[in-house]
C-alpha cells in the first residue's frame, strides 16, 4: 500500500473537519463572501454522501457536497478541497467535469425533474505556491475568431486559497474555525503555540449540543495529531498549553488520550529516514515550504530546531 504524503493526510483532516455542520455555517458566514449567501438558510444545511464524485476527479480532490435552502429553494455547495502539488492551468475543466458528473447523476435520481439546481462550486487551495491560473472555464479556449465564444460554456468557480488569507485579519475573529486557519498560517513557533491556545480555549468554551461537540472535539484531535506526528508543533508543547488551559471534562480526557496515543506512535507512522544524517521527511517537507514562503533561515532553525547546516543542505536539493 502507497504510504500517504502528509499533505494528503491534511487535506483528509479538512474534509473531517468541515464535514461538521456547525464548521460549515462559520465558514459560509466567515469565508463565502457573496452577497446571496446572506440569505440561506443555515438551519436546513445538510451534509450529503459522496455518491456524485467522478472516479477521474477522485485522485485530485477531497470533496463535500451540502445541501442548504435559498428563498425556498434547495441549492448545493461544493468544496473541493486541492492537494495536487503542481498547480492545474486546467483546473475549470476539471471542475467542469465535477459539475456536469453531478446533473447527470442527479437526472438519473430525479427523472421527472424538468430544471437542474444551482451548484456553488468552491475550490479551498490549501498549497503555498502561488496560483496564477484564471477561474474561468473561457479563458482555457484559444480562437482567432472573438465571436466563437458564444459557444463557449459561462463558467468559473469561487477561489479560496490559503496562502492568500491575512492572518492578522483572521485571527481577530475569535472563532474556533478561523483560529484553526490561523493555526495553519502561523509564521513561527510564537504564533502557533498562541493560536493553539486560542483553539483549546474556543474549544472549553463551546456551549453547543453534547454531540456536536464531541464530534468537533475529535475532528480538533486530527488536526493535533497532524501537526505533531510532522513536527510542527512538539507534544510538549500541546502539554504546555493543556496546563496553561486547565483540564474540563470531556476535552481534558480526550487530549490527554490523543497525546498519549502520540507517543505510543512515537511518529514512526508519519516519518521515514530523510537525508543522510537522518533528517526526518515530515521536517524536510516543512523546510521546503518555509523556503517556499521566504521565511529565515533563523526562522526555519528555531520552528523545526535543525541546523543552518541541515537546512542549507535541504535548500540545496529544494
Amino acid at each position: 500500500m502507497t504510504q500517504e504524503k502528509p499533505h494528503q493526510i491534511y487535506d483528509k483532516v479538512l474534509k473531517n473537519f468541515f464535514s461538521i455542520k456547525y464548521i460549515m455555517e462559520l465558514f459560509i458566514k466567515n469565508f463565502l463572501k457573496e452577497k446571496w449567501t446572506k440569505n440561506l438558510d443555515l438551519n436546513t444545511l445538510e451534509l450529503l454522501p459522496n455518491d456524485f464524485i467522478s472516479k477521474d476527479l477522485d485522485n485530485y480532490y477531497s470533496d463535500l457536497i451540502y445541501k442548504v435552502n435559498y428563498k425556498n429553494e434547495e441549492i448545493y455547495i461544493v468544496i473541493l478541497i486541492e492537494f495536487q502539488s503542481t498547480i492545474n492551468k486546467f483546473m475549470p475543466l476539471r471542475i467542469l467535469n465535477y459539475i456536469t458528473s453531478f446533473y447527470l447523476k442527479y437526472l438519473k435520481q430525479n427523472d421527472k425533474a424538468t430544471s437542474l439546481p444551482f451548484i456553488f462550486p468552491v475550490l479551498f487551495y490549501t498549497g503555498s505556491a502561488e496560483w496564477k491560473h484564471s477561474n474561468e472555464f473561457k479563458e482555457l479556449i484559444e480562437t482567432k475568431d472573438k465571436t466563437m465564444l458564444k459557444y463557449v460554456p459561462t463558467f468559473k468557480y469561487f477561489e479560496l486559497f490559503l496562502n492568500k488569507l491575512d492572518r492578522n485579519k483572521i485571527i481577530k475573529v475569535k472563532n474556533l474555525l478561523n483560529q484553526v486557519i490561523a493555526l495553519d498560517l502561523s509564521n513561527d513557533l510564537y504564533e502557533s503555540k498562541e493560536t493553539m491556545r486560542e483553539i483549546v480555549k474556543e474549544l472549553i468554551d463551546l456551549t453547543i449540543e453534547p454531540q456536536v461537540k464531541e464530534q468537533i472535539v475529535e475532528s480538533i484531535g486530527l488536526f493535533l495529531k497532524y501537526f505533531s506526528k510532522n513536527n510542527i508543533i512538539e507534544t510538549t508543547i500541546i502539554d504546555q498549553i493543556l496546563a496553561v488551559n486547565g483540564g474540563k471534562g470531556m476535552l481534558a480526557e480526550k487530549m490527554e488520550k490523543w497525546l498519549q496515543e502520540i507517543k505510543e506512535e512515537g511518529i514512526k507512522e508519519g516519518i521515514e529516514k530523510g537525508i543522510e544524517k537522518g533528517i526526518e521527511k515530515g521536517k524536510i517537507i516543512m523546510v521546503k515550504r518555509m523556503l517556499s514562503a521566504n521565511l529565515q533561515i533563523e526562522q526555519i532553525m528555531e520552528f523545526t530546531s535543525l541546523s543552518k547546516d541541515e537546512i542549507e543542505k535541504i535548500k540545496q536539493d529544494f
